[in-house]
């Protein structure tokens, strides 16, 4: 009898242990995402709160005018469609999301041999991983869902089940989507452990799947649209996204019934995607981190120049890194689409053009205003360099190390971002002008304009920088997605770029080909300035970073 009773309080207690050790794991895993968002706004800790409140409250103020637009054009007896369609987004956006951090926490984290050398259990580790990933996933949703619930319920007066129900469904909302997300990563992974070429194939297998996802979301949304009343809008809902209908549900009929079945759907298919990837995880994570020369392959050596060999390494380091190719490819892809539905849709265009009274000379203008539009918007907005100099990391100073002028080793990283998205606007460009007969002078304005337009966001992005560096980071997606540089140059992008488009469009003192001609002009200078500025003082600012 005592030996019994000593058996089960060992038992209890090691189940006692493995809990706190995984209740630990789990914390640390929240406060270091915690850590790196509150990082993101800078440095200096007396500045980060307040940059924090007012990127909340932009974001919260945009999604509740959103809403509050949809609560007032909406008629009442139809308001089921407001928090049907709201949640049909945040869904939509935490699986297209989901996918894009999924890679950077469940296998491109630095921490690897660290967590595996402590006593836990892989399923622990695992679930700590999503747990951080979920949790940043509520935090996309809740920016776009709870405007929504709050003005909704104070403009219906609902009753108070609205809310909470609501704020419950919240914390399993994501579940599902996210597990699609992590399943469809490491279906990426599986596969590209198994061929020649496993950094290319994997990012080329991301790249189409984030443009897949988009594709079907377009395409239901489509469906949707073209429904005839409420309930034939509902059902594609009700079939496709069964979690978004079960909370909706049980939001607006106050339905416990509903709301369970969202939370033990949810809950089931995350156990049992933890229970199927356990095993494989360390598997696709060790060959992950495995090299050519380790895997058995063989390295060549090859001799070149200086300008050369570092445009080859900044291509290399570019294309091993999947986060870096999915969140930087995007805008040279949209390009090329834009340009071959233009092409495809042409005799659609043109019968816009007759209706509209215009001939075919004339209706060329506003599809050249179009196409330049993409390309700025799409060319300005993904510059690789607001993250090369963040992503060389703990290595930085052994780069440093080495007799590399600053100018050719910042010339190499402008380089690449200049390759990556030059050619396929200008692509674009010429097979448009040809389909549409763009005038001589029109064609090379835009390539014009095209060229200074990527280039100023290169160098902008490098000084931006060499300012604001990020080399203390455990997932490459932290900097590609949430340092300080890269939002900075987000958004200076999309600034410059709404602000050339507004001047042409809406505030053309001179003729539009004159307008452009002195727009090229401020962006000859602006480059020169930034061009002369990083000759002056990058190989000051590089020497300061490495500590030199």
């Amino acid at each position: 009898m005592k030996s019994l009773v000593i058996n089960r309080w060992k038992r209890s207690s090691w189940s006692l242990r493995i809990m706190n050790r995984s209740f630990v794991l789990f914390r640390l895993s929240l406060k270091q995402l915690i850590w790196q968002m509150v990082r993101t706004f800078g440095g200096r800790k007396k500045f980060s709160p307040v940059l924090i409140l007012l990127a909340a409250s932009l974001l919260i103020g945009l999604s509740g005018l959103y809403s509050w637009s949809m609560i007032a054009g909406v008629p009442e007896s139809m308001n089921l469609l407001i928090p049907l369609s709201i949640l049909s987004a945040a869904f939509g956006l935490i699986l297209v999301f989901g996918f894009y951090h999924a890679q950077g926490y469940l296998f491109d984290f630095r921490d690897y041999d660290l967590l595996f050398s402590m006593p836990l259990s892989r399923r622990q580790i695992l679930m700590s991983k999503l747990i951080a990933l979920i949790a940043m996933m509520l935090l996309y949703s809740a920016f776009l869902t709870l405007p929504m619930m709050v003005l909704f319920q104070l403009h219906y007066a609902m009753p108070l089940t609205f809310l909470l129900y609501g704020l419950i469904g919240q914390l399993f909302l994501p579940l599902i989507p996210m597990t699609v997300a992590c399943l469809a990563a490491v279906l990426v992974r599986l596969i590209s452990s198994r061929v020649k070429h496993p950094v290319l194939i994997r990012n080329l297998l991301s790249l189409g799947m984030v443009i897949g996802l988009m594709a079907v979301m377009t395409l239901f949304q489509s469906q949707t649209g073209q429904a005839q009343d409420v309930g034939a809008l509902i059902r594609p809902i009700q079939t496709g996204l069964a979690p978004v209908y079960w909370l909706t549900m049980a939001m607006m009929q106050g339905s416990f019934g509903e709301l369970l079945k969202l939370i033990g759907a949810s809950s089931l298919v995350l156990l049992l995607f933890l229970a199927a990837i356990a095993p494989l995880w360390n598997t696709l994570n060790q060959k992950a981190r495995m090299t050519s020369a380790q895997a058995g392959g063989r390295m060549k050596v090859q001799s070149s120049s200086m300008n050369a060999a570092l445009f080859r390494r900044e291509l290399r380091r570019y294309f091993a890194s999947t986060s870096l190719v999915m969140n930087t490819l995007v805008g040279p892809v949209m390009v090329a689409l834009c340009a071959v539905m233009l092409a495809v849709q042409k005799d659609l265009m043109v019968q816009l053009m007759l209706e509209s009274g215009m001939d075919f000379s004339a209706f060329a203008d506003p599809v050249a205003m179009l196409l330049l539009a993409v390309c700025l918007f799409c060319g300005m907005i993904c510059p690789v360099t607001a993250t090369s100099i963040s992503l060389e990391g703990k290595n930085f100073w052994i780069v440093r190390s080495l007799p590399i002028p600053a100018g050719r080793y910042l010339g190499a990283k402008l380089a690449l971002d200049l390759a990556l998205n030059i050619p396929v606007s200008w692509l674009s460009i010429l097979i448009l002008s040809v389909v549409y007969h763009f005038s001589l002078l029109t064609v090379v304005l835009l390539l014009t304009l095209t060229l200074l337009a990527i280039l100023c966001s290169g160098l902008f992005g490098l000084i931006i920088n060499l300012h604001f560096p990020r080399f203390d980071f455990d997932r490459e997606i932290v900097v590609v997605k949430q340092s300080l540089s890269t939002m900075i140059t987000v958004l200076a992008g999309m600034g410059v770029s709404f602000l050339i488009l507004a001047v042409l469009l809406f505030w053309a003192p001179l003729e539009s080909s004159l307008m452009m001609m002195v727009i090229a002009l401020v962006l000859i200078l602006l480059a020169t300035g930034m061009g002369i500025y990083l000759i002056r003082r990058g190989e000051a600012l590089l020497s300061k970073l490495s500590g030199v």
